[in-house]
């Protein structure tokens, strides 16, 4: 994954050591900028843990750094390759969250523009959406924007879109003119 040399290895350039301690610095930063429940979810060497949980918890921009640095020794002592990995797997799960919200987005952009036509299309897509549903909040989000309402319906149709796409992911919406 990250091939990440020893950084005291004496056979390597003062530069590439230099890279490697920074990129340990780099992982305690983003190990400790996790969520709670990500972080807790993780198996770290208790006094790892114990030093990431301190650094969380630090205000002051000085201490911060000093205890980053300290983690970073730490670090340099353990096998980085699982927190690498565990890392990478949070950061493609925010990557696929992202791009679930950006193709919902699309589509109910692509409904509200085209209406019927757009569902017939995304119907077509053997996508298991009720059409009478669609079609109604289509024309609630369409008559809600005219008027100048909350949009309610929009979002409605925002959930529906996003619930079909969790049970299976929806194609990608034509672009719009």
């Amino acid at each position: 994954m990250n091939e990440i040399p020893d950084p005291h290895d004496k056979t390597l350039s003062k530069t590439q050591r230099k890279q490697a301690s920074q990129a340990l610095l780099k992982l305690g930063k983003d190990l400790a900028g996790l969520p709670s429940k990500v972080f807790n979810s993780l198996q770290l060497d208790p006094g790892l843990r114990e030093e990431l949980e301190r650094l969380r918890k630090m205000t002051s921009h000085v201490a911060r750094k000093r205890q980053m640095l300290f983690v970073g020794k730490l670090l340099r002592r353990a096998d980085p390759e699982p927190l690498f990995k565990a890392l990478a797997l949070y950061q493609q799960q925010g990557r696929d969250q992202t791009a679930r919200q950006h193709r919902v987005e699309q589509w109910r952009a692509y409904l509200l523009q085209h209406g019927d036509t757009a569902l017939n299309e995304l119907i077509a897509t053997d996508t298991q959406i009720d059409r009478q549903v669609a079609r109604q909040l289509i024309r609630q989000a369409l008559s809600e924007a005219s008027r100048e309402r909350p949009p309610v319906a929009s979002k409605k149709l925002f959930r529906l879109l996003h619930s079909i796409d969790l049970l299976q992911a929806l194609p990608i919406a034509p672009q719009l003119p």
